[in-house]
């Protein structure tokens, strides 16, 4: 991997919206934590590949793409959004 460590975040919380199909992969939890890490990125985009299933999981995403640090909470789903913005304004520093 082509990246350079930076820094880490403390642990992070955010709850799932309710579900009302109890099928739903989700509908069982409440929400994730997460703890976030800042690496600067050394290699080359081609390395990068999101898009292909691994360990038996369909992909998680369709596309990707570069974006600034400061926009992407305004592209996730809402419940995602205080996390991202929080992320971003301790990672601020290195963008």
């Amino acid at each position: 991997v082509h990246a350079d460590y930076l820094d880490e975040t403390d642990w992070m919380t955010y709850d799932f919206i309710a579900f009302d199909d109890p099928t739903h992969r989700f509908a069982q939890y409440r929400g994730q934590r997460q703890k976030w890490f800042a690496l600067r990125f050394t290699g080359k985009d081609e390395e990068v590949d999101p898009l292909t299933p691994r360990n038996g999981q369909p992909a998680e995403f369709n596309a990707w793409r570069w974006e600034r640090l400061d926009r992407v909470a305004d592209l996730v789903v809402p419940f995602r959004r205080e996390v991202y913005r929080a992320v971003a304004a301790e990672f601020a520093r290195f963008a």
